[in-house]
């Protein structure tokens, strides 16, 4: 076997192969071999087929196989060996490709073509980024609160309806034509015309026009029927008052919502200490944000301030052939941003081995129990360690969803971009929660 490299410029290759008959002919011979020990030919014995006539039916398909399997490890090692920086797969340079006799050709030249990244640096130490301190706001605060009060409401059915009710009933056109049961919600009247609904009992009948009481969409919402199809002017007789009456703020409660110490003793007892924790959990969510923001300020500037040379013409060719169903048109639109992702991915793998970064099985089978563990306490359950393990096997397991290997990742990318922030600076800056996310947006649209 004799293999050669040329390389066209900095950022592209070729690489030819030749094939001789000694280099393949023992794998053919041998998987000839185990083809007669398998073959059922009519005629002969299991394990009995004469080598000539496994040779004269299966013998060109055993040899493409066979030369396909060796160009492919040969390649891959040779590329290994040398340490060419490839990017994308090699692609067989068609155009130089001879046409094959399989029949009685003995040796085999076949050619690739090769995208390469030249040798690049990248500057971490003069990396700035903005880190904010998210403060939050005692409205926010108070909005999550109330809506845990809500969503642990009480449900009860009272005489007399009131603003904020609920009420199941019958709505009848005047003439008969229209009828049909229904559920309305004072809170999804239009501004203003709340007082219709609200003093009613079972058995009251209320007038109205449908389209100067409700909003197209919340009428529809609300009796799956369009304000076209719904006559000009309807009755609705009261069957019953729903009423959801919010939670008190009571043990009772944060336990259900924060769960208990590890002890069995309760997280809290007040409502001072239940708003504190929850401004503590409120708070680790959105400093998660700013972490991420500085991150994405970190690989941006990265990727904007390093020179680095890619095979464009290669990348597009690979990537057309690679996946049938993209177009040329789609590949334009969509190859700027996969250039950015794979620059950024070339960076990554350069900080990633100048740190010495690894994740190991151990590391992502934790991460996953944690993410269970956090999902059952939301949920205000407690399960056993050992449900918590096999929940995070089988999710790690999930092929369709590729979970391992996507937590795999998430944790790289935590360790490089831990790596960056040691080395740039870092301007501290405390805003509201409010404010940050006004940041945000503004970012967002620019």
């Amino acid at each position: 076997m004799n293999i050669t490299l040329d390389k066209k410029d900095a950022t592209n290759a070729s690489v030819k192969i030749l094939l001789q008959e000694e280099d393949y002919r023992p794998k053919v011979e041998a998987k000839v071999k185990e083809y007669g020990k398998k073959a059922q030919i009519k005629g002969f014995r299991p394990g009995k087929v004469p080598p000539g006539l496994i040779r004269k039916m299966y013998g060109k398909s055993i040899l493409v196989d066979e030369i396909n399997g060796l160009l492919s490890s040969s390649l891959n090692d040779y590329i290994r060996e040398q340490k060419l920086p490839i990017v994308g797969e090699p692609l067989p340079a068609e155009e130089e490709q001879q046409t094959i006799d399989w029949d009685t050709q003995k040796e085999f030249e076949f050619s690739f073509q090769l995208g390469l990244v030249p040798e690049f640096s990248y500057d971490a130490e003069s990396l700035t980024a903005k880190r904010y301190q998210i403060d939050i706001e005692e409205a926010t605060i108070d909005e999550i609160v109330e809506n845990v009060r809500q969503r642990n409401a009480a449900h009860s059915h009272p005489e007399t309806s009131e603003k904020g009710d609920a009420l199941s009933g019958i709505l009848r056109s005047a003439d008969g034509s229209f009828e049909k049961s229904t559920e309305l919600a004072t809170s999804a009247v239009k501004e203003g015309q709340e007082e219709l609904f609200v003093g009613l009992k079972a058995e009251d009948t209320v007038t109205f026009t449908p389209a100067e009481v409700f909003e197209e969409g919340t009428w529809s919402d609300q009796t799956g029927t369009e304000l076209s199809e719904t006559p000009e002017e309807v009755t609705f007789t009261v069957s019953e008052i729903h009423r959801d009456v919010p939670a008190e703020l009571n043990e009772d409660l944060y336990r259900k919502v924060l769960g208990p110490n590890p002890d069995g003793t309760p997280k809290v007892t007040t409502e001072e200490e239940f708003r504190a924790e929850i401004k503590k959990l409120v708070s680790e969510d959105w400093n998660k944000q700013a972490d991420q923001y500085v991150d994405q300020q970190l690989r941006q500037q990265l990727v904007n301030t390093t020179e680095m040379e890619l095979p464009k013409e290669f990348l597009r060719r690979w990537l057309l052939a690679t996946n049938q169903e993209v177009t040329e048109e789609q590949l334009d639109r969509e190859f700027d941003a996969f250039l950015e992702n794979l620059k950024w991915q070339l960076i990554s793998n350069k900080i990633a081995e100048a740190n010495e970064i690894k994740v190991e099985t151990p590391e992502v089978q934790a991460a996953a129990e944690d993410r269970m563990r956090k999902m059952y306490e939301s949920m205000g359950m407690e399960p056993q360690e050992e449900m918590i393990k096999m929940l995070a096997t089988d999710y790690l397991r999930n092929q369709e969803q590729n979970n391992f290997r996507k937590l795999f990742e998430e944790l790289y990318y935590q360790k490089v971009f831990a790596a960056l922030r040691e080395k740039a600076t870092l301007e501290e800056q405390t805003v509201s929660n409010t404010e940050f996310q006004k940041i945000l947006q503004e970012e967002s649209a620019a």
